[in-house]
């Protein structure tokens, strides 16, 4: 079970290295740093002065101090300012900060924000007025497509294409800020550039916004390439009962592959078409296990088992995965480990996502051999029924 802080021995543990007597961060180093985190987080903080003086009658030593202002922060400032202390220059050679920023992202990925705090722009950005400026944007990208406000906060629920069209507009300059939130929708902040082109089209303050429209269904079908001959024998069986959502319809060229993978979490159903090789894909089973965190998530979740992955329904073959993902992590880090840090930014990260495959791997094999899971010739008529059932 994950907890909701970084805890304490981790704290100590990296303040002890990013503070290190001979190769860390000086006094007035780490003084001058928390200060100023503790400005943009509006956070007091116990050590403000590099007096040394009157410095060590409150903590012993430099260590002591970067720890006790960590503390005064909560579990996601804390990633943020381990992350970007360990990132500085004057460690680009130190490997025990390198293992440092491995450790913070293993054990406590999921504390890592990468929303940055956006400029305030110098045009009132109300609900009303995001809502008026998107609609004139979207007409530009997409007429078929329909947009609504969540709760009157600058939030888009999307219907159909919107992931493309806004991560387009997002990389166009439209935005300053773009992130998806827990509700399914976006959280956006207009660019200036924004503005300048909605008031060219003469946006009308009250127009009208559309409210969404329910139509089908939606199950998105998560699946390795392996089984895509399967998987067009589903689609091509739900079409017209629901709307079926795969990464061959969705995705287009150089488009994200992980981007997609999380949008399962926002449909009405999930279809897993589990495989040999979709047990070993970090693809396909970080964003499975993320779904697992959601409140009765096996309610519209599917399982299709191939051929090739039915070992997993005996204990050894769960053993076998388990061991698969439990010596692609140690191969992985053996990786990272000899690599300079400033250039595996992003592979630590990746190496995060596997770290929590390892972890909950077992717990998904276990989940997935206890359902009652039809046979391969029976399933669609199944999925048909759980989607429907007052058709079949």
């Amino acid at each position: 079970m994950y907890s909701d802080k970084i805890d304490d021995v981790f704290l100590t543990h990296a303040a002890d290295i990013l503070a290190d007597t001979n190769t860390g961060l000086t006094g007035s180093e780490i003084v001058k740093f928390c200060n100023s985190y503790a400005i943009d987080f509006n956070v007091n903080i116990p050590i403000t002065s590099s007096n040394f003086g009157s410095f060590g009658s409150v903590v012993p030593n430099k260590r002591t101090a970067l720890y006790k202002n960590l503390v005064a922060f909560n579990a996601c400032q804390q990633f943020k300012i381990i992350k970007e202390l360990s990132e500085l220059d004057k460690f680009a050679n130190n490997e025990d900060v390198k293992k440092l920023k491995v450790q913070l992202y293993e054990r406590f990925g999921r504390f890592d924000t990468s929303a940055t705090p956006s400029k305030e722009s110098t045009t009132p950005q109300t609900a009303d007025v995001i809502a008026e400026v998107l609609k004139v944007l979207l007409d530009m990208y997409n007429n078929d497509d329909e947009m609504y406000l969540v709760d009157g906060d600058a939030r888009l629920s999307h219907i159909k294409n919107y992931e493309k069209v806004l991560n387009r507009m997002k990389a166009q300059g439209y935005f300053t800020k773009l992130s998806s939130d827990v509700l399914g929708g976006y959280e956006v902040e207009l660019s200036e550039k924004c503005f300048t082109y909605s008031q060219n089209k003469d946006v009308v303050a009250d127009r009208e916004v559309d409210e969404p429209k329910k139509d089908l269904p939606s199950v998105f079908v998560s699946y390795n390439h392996g089984s895509s001959d399967f998987v067009d024998k589903i689609e091509k069986s739900l079409a017209g009962i629901c709307n079926i959502k795969r990464d061959k319809n969705e995705i287009g060229d150089w488009e994200s592959i992980s981007d997609f993978m999380k949008t399962i979490r926002k449909e009405d159903f999930a279809v897993l078409v589990i495989s040999d090789s979709y047990l070993k894909s970090t693809a396909c089973l970080f964003e499975v296990i993320q779904l697992m965190k959601d409140e009765n998530w096996d309610k519209h979740t599917m399982y299709v088992i191939m051929d090739d992955a039915k070992t997993l329904y005996n204990l050894g073959g769960q053993l076998d995965y388990i061991q698969y993902w439990e010596n692609h992590y140690k191969d992985i880090y053996k990786k990272i480990e000899q690599l300079p840090l400033e250039s595996t930014h992003k592979q630590i990260e990746q190496l995060s996502k596997i770290t929590t495959i390892k972890n909950e791997i077992g717990e998904f094999l276990n989940k997935v051999s206890d359902a009652s899971n039809p046979s391969t010739d029976e399933v669609i008529s199944r999925i048909k029924h759980r989607i429907n059932p007052a058709l079949f």
